[in-house]
C-alpha cells in the first residue's frame, strides 16, 4: 500500500516546481505578463483573502491585463 506522503518528488521535479515558482514571482515584480503566463494553468484562479474584505477572485487573463497596464508590482 502507498501513502501520498511515501511518494516524494524527484530531484527533476522539485527542481521543476522551484524553477515555475520563481519564474512567477519574478514575473509579477518585474511586470512580466508573458512570463507569467507561462508559469500558471489557463483556468487559474487566485483568491484573495485581506482582513474584513470580503474574499475576491482573481483569474489569469485578469492578472495579466493588470501587470500589462501596471507595470511591475511595488516591492514592500
Amino acid at each position: 500500500m502507498t501513502n501520498a506522503q511515501d511518494n516524494k518528488p524527484s530531484g527533476d521535479e522539485s527542481s521543476a516546481v522551484r524553477t515555475t515558482v520563481r519564474d512567477y514571482i519574478e514575473a509579477y515584480y518585474t511586470g512580466d505578463a508573458h512570463r507569467m503566463e507561462q508559469t500558471l494553468h489557463p483556468h487559474y484562479l487566485k483568491h484573495m483573502i485581506h482582513g474584513n474584505i470580503p474574499m475576491r477572485e482573481k483569474m489569469l487573463w485578469q492578472m495579466e491585463r493588470e501587470i500589462r497596464s501596471q507595470g511591475p508590482a511595488d516591492i514592500p
